[in-house]
Formats: structure tokens, sequence, C-alpha cells
């Protein structure tokens, strides 16, 4: 049971809702991602008492992503589940969670989306037709969201990748992990544009040679958000302007 009070008065609506969507948050479990074997935490229920149960309520209801809250008389209580993303379109399903995330203003500061698949060792063309098609979709998608939601200018993207791909094709119509990469940045704090190359004739033993350190980019989105990049990255790798 909690008592939700403040000296200065009564709690609003939406701070009480604040207050649960934390509770839910911090309390998620994934467990479909659990090895086998794991303890399973039992699920608990929490009771909020506060002034105004009927606009804490609907203050949830609004921050809860669309979905219904399970209440009980003045209890207040929610769960919600993340998109599966099993056969669907998992960046698109995760970056509508994530504005969803974003727009209910819970105070979440960094959001990870992750998906697999780009691992293209064969058939590459048929499989990275479908996975760009998923990504272009999300990346508009949620930035017009965060646009209509007046965030677009406290919101950065940024793509990233565990390894590039070769720059030939190999025996099953597929590439080899590689050396360079690349890197989407997306917002409107963006300066637009190509930064760097790709040099075929200069390849790396049959690798894109990569022409910018990643962690100038990781330095100018650190930046961006305030965050001390010596603490993070050892120090700083200035020189990439990607970023107004």
């Amino acid at each position: 049971m909690v008592i939700a009070d403040a000296a200065g008065g009564p709690l609003s609506g939406d701070a009480i809702a604040e207050l649960a969507m934390g509770m839910v948050l911090r309390a998620y479990v994934f467990d479909k991602y659990k090895t086998k074997g794991d303890k399973k935490d039992k699920a608990a229920k929490v009771t909020i008492h506060c002034a105004d149960p009927a606009a804490a309520k609907k203050a949830l209801s609004a921050a809860t992503f669309g979905r219904r809250c399970a209440t009980t008389g003045d209890d207040l209580y929610s769960k919600f589940d993340l998109p599966d993303f099993a056969g669907g379109n998992p960046i698109s399903d995760g970056l509508a969670t994530a504005a969803a995330l974003l727009t209910a203003d819970v105070g979440a500061r960094l959001v990870v989306v992750s998906a697999s698949g780009f691992d293209t060792d064969s058939g590459q063309a048929a499989v990275q037709a479908g996975l760009l098609t998923d990504l272009a979709q999300g990346l508009n998608g949620f930035q017009q969201t965060m646009d209509a939601a007046d965030l677009g200018q406290d919101v950065l993207v940024v793509t990233t990748s565990e390894f590039g791909r070769r720059a030939a094709e190999n025996a099953s119509e597929g590439t080899d992990h590689g050396a360079g990469g690349l890197s989407f940045v997306l917002g409107n704090a963006v300066q637009g544009g190509l930064y760097g190359s790709a040099d075929l004739g200069d390849l790396l033993d049959g690798d894109i040679r990569p022409v910018i350190d990643p962690r100038a980019m990781y330095t100018a989105c650190l930046d961006w958000l305030g965050a001390d990049v010596e603490a993070v990255l050892g120090r700083r790798y200035d020189g990439l302007s990607v970023l107004r």
C-alpha cells in the first residue's frame, strides 16, 4: 500500500500516474527472455491511496499506451506488455513502443530498440529488403509521432550495429562480416548529409575501410544529452559535427 500525499497539498492525477508508471516500469519482468530455470518473481499488487482516484485513473489510462487499466474500487493497478515481435516488424513495433513511452512522459532519457536478422550471410537481397523496409517505416513513423507531440527538438535517434559487411558477395548470395559499417542519426537537431565515404578502390583486406571512429558519433550524442563524455568513453573523440 502507498499513501500519496505532499506537504503543499494533494498530488494531481498526473503526478499519481507518473508514480504508478514508474513502479510498473521498474517492476516489469521479461519472462520470455529468461534462461529456463531462472526463479520467477511473484507478481505484486500495489494500492495507491490519493485525494482524487478518478483523476489518477484517467491520467494513468492515458499513460499506459492506450491500454485499459485494471482497477477495483479505489485501487489503482496497471500492467502492460511489450509487443510480441515474433514474425512481426521488430524495429517499427519497437519504435512505436518507444514513441509511446516518450509521449507518456514517464521520465525516460534513453530507450533502446534492438532487432536481429541483419547477419545476412546468405540470401541477402530478399532478407535485407524486408529489414530495411521495416527500419525505414519505423524511423519515419517514430519521427512523425515525435513531431506531432512537439518533441522533435528533444529526441535523437541513433542506429548502431555490431559489425559491417564485406564488399564482395559470398558463395551463398550474401556477405560475410566486414570492417566498415554505417549509422543513421535522425532528429531535428541533426545537420543532414553524408559523413565519410565508401571507396571501393581502397579496401581493407576486402572490407570497406572505416573512415570515422564510431566514438566520434557517440561523443556528439553524449554532448547533446549533456552527459560526461570522458566518464563514458574514457576521453573525447571530437571532429564529427553531425549535430547543430
